[in-house]
């Protein structure tokens, strides 16, 4: 390998690069070790694509899908929390607590007044707790992605915060919802090697683009439901051996 920066350790142990891009961007093609199917042939390094990969491919170990999910969370600064619940927490957050105990406790007389007029720029601790809370917003809101250009939005935070500028959207749509969503899948996996007597349900419908989808999830008894995947299997509809391998991979 020659030019460009040395791959990512995971990247480089569980794939092969292959030639590069046809654009100025420096990125490369790269081939899933582990799988022979189309999805892991040609995966353009771009997005995280290859380390995505590694979480839905169904010939990796579990240690491998469980490393690729840590990568994407660390990429979007997600923090692990090993709470049963996702809901958040009536406390001052860690990065707000560091913010306050950067402040001094007493003011010296005649001194201190500018400082209620002076917008302080945030921390990246403090940038990266704010960006996730809006990422959970807009999905627990069932938002557009696009509402990150949304003029009044914009206008309203700057009315509040001044120095703080709300994710893009190719932001939202990329790197914090791959590590949200690893953030969970990690946080399910813990929840339900605690659990027993669970039923796995399994329901199929098909969208507004005529694909075959089919959701499962994992019910007990005075429980929320852990989704356990989303699956598109157009082409595959009416199969009930897909069903089943379908729920086994998850």
């Amino acid at each position: 390998m020659s030019g460009g920066r040395p791959p990512e350790k995971l990247l480089a142990e569980n794939f092969t690069r292959l030639d590069k891009a046809a654009e100025k961007s420096n990125r490369y093609f790269w081939k899933c070790d582990h799988c022979d199917t189309p999805a892991g042939a040609r995966i353009e390094g771009r997005d995280q694509r290859p380390i995505k990969h590694l979480t839905v491919c169904t010939k990796v170990t579990d240690e491998i899908r469980k490393a690729a999910h840590l990568h994407l969370v660390a990429k979007g600064n997600v923090p692990l929390q090993p709470s049963s619940s996702l809901l958040p927490e009536m406390t001052t957050s860690g990065a707000a607590a560091a913010s306050t105990s950067a402040e001094p406790r007493k003011k010296r007389k005649g001194a201190g007044t500018l400082e209620g007029y002076v917008d302080y720029a945030m921390t990246p601790v403090q940038k990266a707790d704010a960006d996730l809370k809006f990422f959970r917003f807009v999905v627990h809101s069932n938002s557009a992605f696009r509402i990150a250009h949304n003029p009044y939005l914009l206008a309203w935070v700057q009315s509040i915060r001044p120095t703080y500028e709300i994710p893009s959207r190719y932001v939202l749509s990329n790197r914090l919802l791959l590590s949200e969503s690893s953030r969970v899948h990690l946080e399910e996996v813990e929840r339900l090697k605690k659990r027993k007597m669970l039923t796995l349900l399994l329901d199929g419908w098909e969208d507004a683009l005529r694909r075959s989808l089919y959701g499962s999830l994992a019910a007990g008894v005075g429980e929320y439901p852990v989704v356990l995947g989303l699956n598109d299997l157009t082409g595959s509809r009416g199969s009930a051996d897909k069903c089943l391998e379908t729920i086994t991979d998850c």
